[in-house]
């Protein structure tokens, strides 16, 4: 409780109120009294209800994705995890490709790809099979890469919307370095939707310090970024080394700190489908849902290597064909197919 400025009547303290008002003056202060509330404490009835339907968000591409977890909401951490060399960076560089044709502005870490490997592999994700070629190196190997066409105009597209964490500008502590630059990033270019692949990269720096602790608060202060400034983060992270497959993984099992699944909002786990599910490439689990509490262990998805595209339907690659998947897409010129 605290008395109100105007009852001290130009007066400095209790015993100037008394002098010159009496014990009326200090009677008034007291029946006037204010409560003042404590910064750390609300009222329950003054917070907004969520509404889903409402809320910012964009589709992972995925139906039965979306049926679980409603789409990638602003405001989350979005953990992805999976077996080492199973594709988690391809999938995670996919969800950027979602929010960039939605029309979001988004910023990449990537610790393991060279700037000109990531490139190429979203190029050839954004661009799909019917606009790629075929090139054969000096030992004979054949792949694919974009048509110079359609490189161009994926170039025009998205020149002010995809931004990169230049590694070469990296000294000393590289943890709060990227810290800093993705909330830099998000303040001044207007990034939306953010990716780090991964969080081993981006901690192995500092080999004395304490690497629980380090991951601790360096996902703590992902979702402080995320819900300030209301943005997606995806992080990419590996599991611990174990036996089982997917269905028998949980959230704990991610490497490192137990504190790092309870701090994000959803974890995905990306891995080798069981012989049980059929044939499909790999299964997308949800291990983690903390908006809607759905989970599953069995989402069968499809890769295809030409284009790194990876979907629901075998055989069946070419998303611009498939309006559903691209709810905010018109066909408008400043789509890049």
């Amino acid at each position: 409780w605290h008395v109100r400025p105007e009852d001290y009547r130009d007066c400095k303290d209790a015993n100037e109120i008394l002098m010159k008002y009496g014990v009326d003056g200090i009677r008034q202060c007291i029946e006037n009294a204010e409560h003042e509330m404590d910064e750390h404490i609300i009222r329950m009835a003054d917070v907004t209800p969520i509404d889903l339907a409402h809320m910012e968000h964009y589709s992972s591409g995925f139906t039965q994705l979306d049926k679980l977890i409603g789409g990638f909401y602003f405001g989350q951490v979005i953990l992805l995890t999976g077996k080492r060399g199973k594709g988690k960076s391809t999938l995670a560089s996919q969800f950027l490709c979602r929010a960039l044709c939605n029309g979001y502005t988004c910023f990449a870490y990537s610790g393991e790809m060279t700037h000109p490997s990531f490139r190429e592999w979203m190029d050839r994700q954004l661009a799909g099979p019917d606009n790629l070629v075929q090139v054969k190196s000096d030992n004979d190997k054949v792949d694919w890469t974009v048509k110079d066409w359609k490189r161009n105009r994926l170039h025009d597209w998205y020149y002010h919307t995809m931004w990169l964490h230049d590694e070469r500008s990296v000294s000393g502590d590289e943890t709060s370095t990227l810290m800093s630059t993705v909330e830099r990033a998000v303040k001044e270019y207007g990034i939306r939707v953010v990716l780090l692949d991964n969080l081993m990269t981006a901690l192995e720096d500092d080999k004395n310090a304490d690497l629980n602790r380090m991951q601790s608060n360096f996902v703590r202060g992902l979702a402080r970024i995320a819900r300030a400034y209301n943005v997606i983060i995806f992080l990419v992270a590996h599991p611990r080394k174990r036996k089982g497959d997917i269905t028998d993984f949980d959230a704990d099992d991610v490497m490192g700190s137990g504190n790092i699944t309870n701090a994000v909002d959803v974890v995905l786990q990306y891995d080798d489908a069981p012989d049980r599910f059929g044939k499909p490439d790999r299964l997308l689990a949800v291990k983690k849902n903390r908006l809607t509490g759905d989970v599953s262990d069995g989402i069968a998805l499809w890769f295809d290597p030409k284009s790194k595209r990876i979907t629901e339907r075998k055989d069946d690659f070419s998303w611009e064909t498939d309006r559903q998947l691209y709810i905010d897409v018109t066909d408008s010129e400043e789509v890049p197919w």
